[in-house]
């Protein structure tokens, strides 16, 4: 057993010091952090967000961003250093506390190790918004669990609303929870969290409406993450919930808690009836698009474990030390497998910053249609809110025709350079010789 124990650890380690050496070595920024760094900056100016900035995303998206900002504002892609930091601190914390009250600190550290890990190597760089809901969702199993008899109905509502506040796609817990209590046969404690999520979230939505120049529907729809443009984005994928890859993930993800299901000794039938109910609702966002970063949703179920003394050294926590073993191996050689991406979209994004700011320099409104990241409206400084940092093509040509000036520039790839020059724009070429490519800068014909 402490053989086992022994090394999960060692290579717990390994998979956790690559990848924070991976991210330290070669950081770049991933099309998610490079809009909420955008976006912060914005707001950091004195920019007024869900009125003057359009946004799918809740406002606490953007507090990891504003904080790096506030630290470093000229990191450029090392900026990520903090958040990065950050994130790992709160899980640690986060796993400590959960778990030393149970287990040992043998124990305690392997699985919060194994948390961390799984978050780092399915989070990648998307660190800003589902790294702290998980945290406080991870909160929230703890205290039911450990107040079966007395719910702290107030206390779990708070953190729902928080957790709301950073990230939508977290409200699944609150029908979750409504569900479990109800045919827990604890309906007032079912109404209770009801009521308070739903009063907490509207006060917040409340101040924010009362606060900014913007029609209450408008931004009940930016809440919500849907914007006239994110049927394009967010357009459903349902059909590849059912590839390999997701298949494998889930499996992944959930396997050191099927111990908990095949071995019911030492835990209630509520608790099993709760961990199948989160299980389900945490593979929701899913539904949406299949990204690697939406399955650390279910990794604070893997807390369940150990909060339970009764199963702690029974064969079911052997049988879940062998599983997340074998899914630790799975750790390292994906972060061996992703150094060359690492490797190559460092280098590519810092060898563009500076051809790119020659021809464009900090603060004129750039539309990037195709050709770079959008990252780059971060690291070049440039200005777009009527777009809202995202891709231009999810707008077809003439729409672009209506938002652009006479003054704006529209970075186009080489593929989509003639689509545009029929359409009335003239192009304006910029070679890549880092990377031996080229873009197009086009504006409208005067």
């Amino acid at each position: 057993m402490k053989k086992i124990q022994l090394s999960i650890i060692v290579l717990q380690i390994i998979v956790f010091t690559y990848s924070v050496l991976l991210s330290f070595l070669y950081p770049y920024i991933g099309l998610d952090d490079g809009y909420y760094l955008a976006v912060a900056r914005d707001l950091i100016m004195g920019g007024s967000l869900y009125d003057e900035i359009n946004t799918y995303y809740c406002p606490l998206t953007f507090l990891l961003s504003g904080i790096s900002l506030w630290f470093w504002p000229s990191g450029g892609a090392f900026i990520l250093w903090i958040p990065y930091l950050i994130c790992i601190i709160l899980i640690t914390f986060v796993g400590f506390i959960t778990l030393s009250k149970t287990l040992d600190l043998l124990n305690t550290l392997i699985l919060t190790l194994f948390v961390t890990n799984s978050i780092l190597v399915f989070g990648g760089m998307y660190l800003m918004n589902e790294i702290p809901a998980t945290l406080f969702l991870t909160l929230i199993y703890k205290i039911i669990i450990d107040n079966e008899e007395k719910v702290p109905c107030f206390k779990i509502s708070v953190l729902i609303a928080i957790a709301f506040l950073f990230k939508q796609y977290s409200i699944y817990v609150l029908p979750t929870l409504i569900i479990y209590y109800f045919f827990s046969n604890k309906r007032k404690v079912s109404i209770s969290i009801f009521f308070y999520s739903t009063f907490l979230i509207s006060l917040a939505i409340l101040f924010i409406y009362f606060t900014r120049d913007i029609e209450l529907v408008n931004l009940l729809q930016q809440i919500a993450g849907y914007l006239p443009q994110s049927e394009n984005i967010y357009s459903s994928k349902f059909e590849k919930i059912f590839s390999y890859s997701v298949f494998r993930n889930l499996i992944l993800i959930f396997a050191p808690i099927l111990p908990l299901l095949i071995y019911k000794s030492g835990i209630s039938k509520n608790n099993i009836l709760l961990l199948a109910l989160l299980i389900a609702a945490s593979t929701s966002p899913l539904l949406m698009r299949q990204y690697d970063h939406y399955f650390i949703w279910g990794t604070p179920l893997i807390f369940l474990i150990s909060f339970k003394s009764t199963i702690i050294n029974s064969i079911q926590f052997k049988f879940t030390l062998i599983l997340v073993m074998l899914v630790s191996l799975y750790h390292f050689r994906k972060v061996i497998l992703i150094t060359p991406h690492y490797k190559i979209s460092s280098k590519t994004q810092g060898a563009l910053i500076k051809p790119l700011a020659e021809q464009l320099p900090a603060g004129e409104k750039v539309y990037i249609h195709s050709g770079v990241s959008t990252a780059h409206y971060y690291l070049n400084g440039w200005k777009n809110k009527s777009l809202n940092y995202e891709f231009a093509t999810n707008f077809n040509i003439n729409k672009i025709l209506e938002l652009t000036a006479n003054e704006d520039s529209v970075i186009v790839s080489k593929e989509m350079v003639s689509s545009f020059v029929k359409n009335g724009f003239d192009a304006k070429k910029i070679p890549l010789s880092e990377i031996n490519d080229h873009i197009y800068v086009c504006r409208k014909k005067m």
